[in-house]
């Protein structure tokens, strides 16, 4: 979860009728809007508790930033495969997918140079990295590298590192909306790190509006407010997550 998203939820407090839920998830964070709360029988903490219990399962079978998630033990030199969750095969087998429908250019391995270059763990001074240390890493990228058989990851080249983050932030939107639907609602917001599902009205009974920021350096300025009802969207953008080295940006 390395890209800076910046969405705004144009909304305000309405009645008893809409509640809001924030937390933090995956190295960011959730919003939930529920505008239509006053046809639950369910407390507003149970709603987080079944919310929170969701995206900590969904943590422990892919997030690169628990040591013992299935994806972490998995990118262990010494292990050759997992039997992966139901919800990280998903992923995979979309990520899988991905890859072929793009001739290799969405790649799961390359978070070693994503390190490489300081787009993981920040650093205070920053300069681009050697070639020699690009090259050394490449050896060990590539989507020919490991594979889903018979439900079963595998991997052929034990110093790989796999990393789904660029897909299960906006699979467990899917995830937790419809685990909203499943508690009877159908006016619902849920956004994780600026990927965002709306479903049905806000609390004034109109089409979620969704703030968009111009992507810019050195501006706060909303670009756009788009209108989102039963549709998903998100956003990414280099303007907040950068470097400066001898002058340059």
């Amino acid at each position: 979860f390395l890209f800076c998203f910046y969405i705004f939820f144009i909304s305000c407090t309405g009645e008893n009728s809409n509640i809001s839920l924030t937390g933090e998830t995956m190295g960011t964070t959730y919003s939930i809007k529920i505008s239509d709360y006053n046809n639950s029988s369910l407390s507003i903490d149970q709603i987080r508790a079944k919310v929170d219990s969701t995206l900590e399962s969904l943590n422990l079978q892919m997030s690169t930033y628990i040591s013992s998630s299935q994806i972490s033990i998995f990118n262990q030199k010494n292990i050759e495969s997992i039997l992966p969750s139901t919800e990280f095969l998903a992923v995979l087998e979309y990520a899988h997918n991905l890859s072929a429908s793009t001739d290799g250019s969405f790649d799961i391995t390359v978070g070693p140079l994503v390190q490489l270059w300081g787009f993981g763990k920040r650093v205070d001074t920053w300069a681009p990295p050697k070639g020699s240390q690009i090259n050394q890493l490449l050896k060990n990228i590539g989507n020919d590298m490991w594979g889903v058989v018979d439900g079963k990851l595998l991997k052929s080249n034990s110093n790989i590192q796999i990393d789904v983050n660029a897909i299960a932030k906006g699979f467990s939107v899917d995830v937790i909306s419809t685990l909203i639907e499943s508690f009877g609602f159908i006016n619902y917001m849920v956004e994780i790190g600026g990927e965002v599902y709306c479903a049905g009205t806000n609390e004034f009974g109109e089409v979620w509006k969704i703030g968009i920021e111009l992507p810019d350096f050195d501006s706060r300025i909303l670009s756009k407010i788009v209108n989102l009802s039963q549709v998903a969207m998100a956003t990414s953008g280099d303007y907040r997550n950068y470097f400066f080295y001898d002058g340059e940006k």
